[in-house]
């Protein structure tokens, strides 16, 4: 598939933010392409989703694969604070799915696919070298393909940057800021 030369929101990177947010725009009928550095699955370490995650995984159409994957469910927590221990489920607080650790690479996996069955386009091993924000209707995203090492250009109306702690457009515009 060859990548493009235009799309309504181009999405740099496909993780969970921007694969999530890829399947909700594709659903909502937007073109739109993600390019992700790096290739599915990729190695990442796992972690602990609340119950609030499954509202996104939902309205996305991921929730099926993410349940037939069969990860870890967790029922509740508990918590010492201040030499006081309290135990909770997650349906105390009203939620019917639980909470679950996910090891990242196979359910980056998962939504990333979903993303391309809602209609995205993504291509991987495809980094984002700039952003050009020529007006107020159209930007311009440079990008390298590490495939054929063959640089392009993508035309959009909006960029979304889910690049994670690449932070791609803070870097960019010189906005990052760190947290101690």
């Amino acid at each position: 598939m060859e990548l493009p030369e235009a799309c309504d929101v181009c999405i740099i990177g496909g993780g969970p933010a921007g694969s999530t947010a890829a399947a909700l725009l594709s659903k909502k009928g937007y073109d739109v392409v993600v390019l992700e550095c790096a290739r599915h699955p990729r190695y990442s370490v796992g972690e602990s989703l609340i119950p609030h995650f499954w509202r996104y995984v939902f309205d996305s159409g991921a929730a099926d694969s993410i349940e037939k994957e069969g990860f870890v469910q967790k029922v509740g927590g508990t918590v010492q604070w201040r030499n006081e221990i309290r135990q909770m489920t997650f349906m105390d607080f009203g939620h019917k799915h639980p909470a679950l650790h996910v090891e990242r690479d196979r359910f980056d996996y998962l939504l990333c696919e979903n993303a391309r069955e809602q209609g995205a386009l993504v291509f991987e091993d495809t980094s984002v070298t700039a952003v050009s924000f020529c007006d107020s209707n159209r930007s311009k995203v440079e990008y390298r393909s590490s495939r054929d090492a063959e640089y392009g250009r993508l035309e959009c109306r909006f960029v979304v940057d889910a690049s994670g702690q690449r932070s791609l457009l803070a870097r960019q515009m010189k906005m990052r800021e760190l947290d101690d």
